[in-house]
């Protein structure tokens, strides 16, 4: 420094230790004070009261107080910590998805009654049409897959009805999300087979849904394909140990308060859905190779009515 003049003080922000020496080392040559905050953090009022001045020898290529430097730190910091809560937040998305799709049975099914195993061209019709109204229809049973309330599964009269005067409905309005009323056949297990059966979406918050189920084991594994009013899509799972996984799909309108067909045909791995005669769906899956029982399946509170259910196997 030359004669008469204050010695001026330098504050050096640098919070990598090689870069802040290197700067203090040079600076301290050139006889200025050098005070170092790795930081940046030191107090506003007494870096407020400090001059502010630039070196133009040795540092040059820096600015004494690097505060671009410290900007450009804390922006990458705050890119960084964005890009950390997004990435987060997709996670909880995803699991949240993957829940709602995959989540496990909290009932523990019950052994199925054996059924003899139909050879081809046996088939079954059931119209409902002869049983009583206000009880379960003959030769089925009540179970569920997931939580909840079991399902109320009851004949009615509809005077709507494809044949009248009775259909099969699932009543119970209980809205637990992962929760799947099943109706199941007792009279036989098919393998290859063409399953149908008309229904109607009725009412339902959380869903609107029916569905036909085949080669099931018991209420925690089956196929299921199934129709949705409120997503307005058609889907096709396996159900392994009470865990829903979807392999197959197509997305149209679905009407509520309306007759519609579903049909399956399945024969070994192959299977193709149908919705109201057209093909909507066909896939392969390796998941239930044995023949199982079939039945009915609605999801949630789905108010859904069932009639003409019809198996015929192959």
């Amino acid at each position: 420094m030359h004669e008469g003049k204050t010695q001026l003080r330098i504050l050096v922000v640098e919070d990598e230790a090689k870069v802040a020496r290197a700067l203090r080392e040079g600076l301290e040559r050139e006889k200025y004070e050098v005070v170092v905050a790795p930081t940046g953090e030191e107090d506003n009022a007494e870096k407020r009261s400090r001059p502010r001045h630039h070196v133009s020898n040795l540092s040059a290529a820096r600015e004494i107080f690097c505060y671009k430097s410290v900007k450009r730190r804390v922006a990458m910091k705050i890119v960084w910590g964005i890009l950390a809560a997004v990435a987060a937040l997709s996670g909880v998305i995803m699991m949240i998805l993957e829940s709602n799709e995959g989540r496990s049975s909290s009932y523990a099914s019950q052994p199925e009654t054996p059924a003899p195993q139909q050879s081809a061209g046996a088939s079954f019709t059931y119209n409902f049409d002869g049983d009583a109204v206000g009880a379960m229809p003959p030769k089925f049973h009540g179970a569920r897959t997931g939580k909840g309330a079991e399902g109320k599964w009851v004949v009615m009269a509809d005077p709507s009805a494809p044949s009248k005067p009775n259909v099969v409905a699932q009543t119970s309005t209980d809205t637990t999300d992962y929760r799947f009323p099943l109706l199941i056949s007792d009279e036989g297990n098919f393998k290859d087979l063409e399953l149908s059966v008309k229904f109607k979406a009725v009412a339902g918050k959380v869903d609107r849904a029916g569905g036909l189920v085949f080669r099931l084991k018991d209420a925690n594994n089956y196929y299921i394909v199934r129709a949705n009013a409120l997503e307005d899509n058609y889907r096709l799972y396996h159900v392994v140990a009470g865990n829903r996984r979807q392999f197959a799909g197509a997305n149209f309108k679905v009407t509520s308060g309306e007759w519609h067909e579903l049909r399956v045909e399945c024969v070994g791995n192959k299977i193709i859905c149908y919705y109201d005669g057209a093909k909507k769906i066909e896939a392969t899956d390796d998941t239930f190779k044995d023949a199982g029982k079939v039945g009915l399946w609605t999801k949630a509170d789905s108010v859904t009515y069932f009639d003409d259910l019809k198996v015929t196997a192959k």
